[in-house]
C-alpha cells in the first residue's frame, strides 16, 4: 500500500508539472520598462506571472526602447510604466506598445503618495494589459471618429423611418 501511494504521488507531481508547463507555455514574450525600480517591480510582478518577460536592459538605447532590437528579440509587446506626481497625488501611467512602437493601450492607475498601486487597481490594470498583449493587433480599437460617424449615420436612418410612417399611426402596407 505504501508503494502505491508513492507511485500515485509521483504521477500527481508529474501531472501538475505538465499542466503548469502548458499553462505558462502560452505566455507572450514581453519586456517591462520603467525608470523607477518600484514601478518596474510592480509591473513585473503583475505581468511576468502569465507572460514571458525578457531582460529589458538589452532592448534600450539612450533610455528609450529600441524597436529594431524589440523586433529582433521577437517580442509581442513592450510595457512602459512611469510614475507621474501632480501635487500630492500620484498616478502610474502604463502603456502597451507593439513591436513597431505603436501604442496599443494607455492606462492611468491611481497610486498612493509613495507610488504604490492598490491591489484592486493593480488587478484591473494588469488584466487590461494582459488582454491587450494577447489580443491580435488587428483587433485593436479603431479611431473614435469612424465610430462617431457610423452612429450619426444610424441616427439619420432612424429619423427617416419615423418620417416615412403614415400620420394615422399605422405603417405602410
Amino acid at each position: 500500500m505504501n508503494g502505491l501511494s508513492w507511485n500515485l504521488r509521483g504521477h500527481l507531481a508529474a501531472g501538475s508539472l505538465l499542466l503548469s508547463a502548458v499553462a505558462f507555455g502560452s505566455g507572450e514574450r514581453i519586456a517591462v520598462l520603467a525608470a523607477d525600480p518600484d514601478v518596474n517591480s510592480q509591473l513585473s510582478g503583475m505581468l511576468c506571472v502569465s507572460e514571458e518577460c525578457v531582460d529589458a536592459d538589452t532592448l534600450v538605447t539612450a533610455g528609450k526602447p529600441d524597436f529594431a532590437k524589440v523586433a529582433a528579440a521577437d517580442l509581442t509587446a513592450v510595457v512602459v510604466g512611469r510614475l507621474v506626481k501632480t501635487g500630492g497625488a500620484c498616478t502610474l501611467e502604463v502603456q502597451v506598445l507593439s513591436r513597431t512602437g505603436a501604442e496599443r493601450l494607455s492606462r492611468k492607475v491611481p497610486a498612493d503618495a509613495t507610488g504604490k498601486v492598490s491591489m484592486t487597481a493593480a488587478v484591473t490594470a494588469g488584466s487590461a494589459v494582459i488582454a491587450t498583449i494577447e489580443r491580435p493587433e488587428s483587433q485593436d480599437a479603431k479611431p473614435a471618429k469612424a465610430k462617431k460617424a457610423k452612429l450619426a449615420t444610424k441616427a439619420k436612418r432612424s429619423w427617416r423611418k419615423v418620417a416615412a410612417r403614415a400620420a394615422s399611426g399605422r405603417g405602410r402596407g
